[in-house]
């Protein structure tokens, strides 16, 4: 039986109805005492008119204690309602109960400012990272200025869709947005601020793929290159001190390990950012990335493989601390600007990928090197994305080779000179 046809069943009087199952033949449909529909099963007609006769008296004597109770007002009230509900197929029951449960959590709730701050408090005793607090403040704080005078339980989830529709920003960033506003509601729910969490039935804006950019061998030499000979005069840092730049040591070594690293290893740049040599396991063969460092805040071991080892010991000696020095970001932004070679965003890690998923042949494994969880990624992304020869000579990218590679040296000069 439909659901239309049991909603109707349930509104109606009681009925008699025929029935087989067994020997049973007829069956009484009525309203039960706890509201909910009933059915009464006979052998005989005369037993179930019998029955069916006396929930009518029932029904009618019930009807008439109620109405002498009900004053005019409320009649005429319940009569309006009900017209009101009944192109929708609700009764006024159906509008009471859900009343009822808008009350209850409008009763619980508070302003968005006020359950705004509690919800970043709570994250960050439960040891959420710096860089993850930091999303959920940057993505919040307009949220709260256009909307932190409502109460969380009257959010709607069209009121979330506009509010999306509105941000200037690109679809994969409104997802980001997204993201963050459906932890938080998830969050007032969960503590009965809210009925519901609107956020879930608000979509994901669709993102459109983007091709990845890799370095060609021949590329990533001239960055290797460049990077190991560069010899900056002076750098300009981020602040300026009484109007006049601050000059800064003429530091390279950080420059080159940023290339090695993210290039050899697939480190994100705000991961190395935030390595230390120390985290550099020469003897273990191992990158130890701790969970403070990584974008999901999770542990990841990165093996060690030709050419980065070759590349860290011509780094060497090893000194300890970070390995990023002052002002590096002002001295990385100087190096891009002087490249022959253009720079490409986010290509050291993708080069990385592609190389390594054209020599392994095994998604699972680049994509633990990477940190991702899903294989599936790592394999529509990066799967024949470069050649078996490609992939060779960019794992053969040794410092000796490098340096002594006469057009790399020649492409490096005309980028200095330019």
């Amino acid at each position: 039986m439909d659901t239309s046809t049991f909603k109707r069943r349930r509104k109606a009087q009681p009925s008699l109805g025929s029935y087989n199952e067994g020997d049973y033949k007829w069956a009484v449909y009525y309203t039960g005492q706890d509201g909910n529909r009933a059915r009464r099963k006979f052998y005989q007609k005369n037993d179930a008119e019998a029955f069916l006769a006396d929930k009518l008296v029932e029904v009618e004597n019930l009807g008439t204690r109620i109405a002498s109770v009900l004053d005019d007002d409320v009649k005429r009230q319940a009569f309006e309602a009900s017209e009101l509900l009944k192109p929708f197929g609700k009764s006024i029951l159906d509008a009471a109960k859900h009343f009822r449960a808008h009350l209850e959590a409008t009763t619980k709730s508070a302003p968005i400012t006020e359950l705004s701050q509690q919800f970043q408090d709570s994250k960050q005793a439960d040891g959420k990272s710096s860089r993850y607090l930091g999303d959920l403040r940057n993505r919040l704080r307009p949220f709260v200025r256009d909307c932190g005078q409502r109460f969380a339980s009257e959010v709607t989830a069209k009121d979330i869709y506009e509010w999306l529709g509105k941000l200037t920003v690109g679809n994969l960033t409104r997802n980001h947005y997204r993201l963050v506003l459906s932890a938080f509601f998830g969050w007032c729910w969960r503590l009965g601020y809210c009925a519901e969490n609107p956020v879930a039935k608000v979509s994901h804006a669709k993102v459109q793929p983007t091709a990845i950019e890799v370095y060609t061998p021949a590329e990533m030499a001239a960055l290797l290159h460049s990077a190991a000979t560069w010899k900056p005069d002076h750098i300009r840092p981020t602040v300026e001190n009484s109007g006049y730049a601050i000059s800064r040591p003429h530091e390279t070594t950080d420059i080159l390990a940023s290339i090695v690293l993210c290039g050899f290893a697939g480190l994100r740049q705000s991961e190395f950012e935030r390595l230390s040599w120390e985290q550099v396991k020469i003897d273990r063969g191992v990158i130890d990335l701790s969970a403070a460092i990584t974008k999901t805040a999770a542990r990841r071991l990165v093996k060690i493989r030709q050419p980065l080892l070759a590349w860290l010991q011509h780094l060497g000696p090893f000194q300890s601390g970070r390995i990023c020095k002052t002002n590096f970001s002002n001295r990385l932004l100087a190096f891009r600007r002087q490249l022959a070679t253009p720079w490409k965003q986010n290509a050291l890690r993708h080069s990385f990928a592609s190389y390594l998923m054209e020599a392994l042949q095994n998604p699972g494994e680049v994509s633990l090197q990477l940190g991702h969880s899903d294989a599936g990624v790592v394999f529509a992304h990066y799967r024949e994305t470069v050649t078996v020869d490609d992939a060779k000579a960019f794992w053969a990218l040794t410092p000796d080779a490098v340096l002594a590679d006469a057009e790399v040296i020649n492409l490096d000069k005309k980028a200095l000179a330019s």
